[in-house]
């Protein structure tokens, strides 16, 4: 019994000794893959059109499959389009799960591909008037 107690309590006073972990697990988590706005017009007269690209940044991960979605205030804008970026090689769109909802204001699509990508580049560009 005494054997017992020394081989479960060493592991557990290791544990608590060592400040609650047998090593740091954070350091194995893979990095989150952002998504972030770019245009070159910062402005639009009323009836222009206007376009931004959505600019995935992967870090280590990889993207086999994307539905960017983007909600606008529809007073202000309207959406035409979106469109497949240059950075999703080997992609395809699925249209049937396109969205564009000039009342709500909302515009997505659904981007998908047999060979995942990473690093940075356009996802998908949106036109909007």
């Amino acid at each position: 019994m005494t054997l017992l107690l020394l081989l479960v309590g060493a592991p557990v006073i290791w544990y608590f000794l060592n400040g609650n972990s047998f090593g740091d697990i954070r350091s194995k988590a893979a990095p989150a893959t952002n998504l972030r706005f770019s245009t070159t017009n910062t402005s639009a007269a009323v009836g222009q059109q206007i376009t931004i690209q959505i600019i995935a940044e992967t870090n280590e991960n990889k993207i086999g499959q994307i539905r960017p979605a983007v909600k606008f205030d529809p007073a202000y804008l309207k959406a035409i389009s979106m469109s497949q970026g240059t950075f999703l090689t080997n992609f395809a769109k699925a249209d049937a799960e396109d969205r564009l909802d000039n009342t709500t204001g909302i515009i997505s699509a659904y981007f998908y591909g047999t060979q995942p990508v990473s690093g940075t580049g356009p996802v998908a560009t949106v036109t909007f008037e």
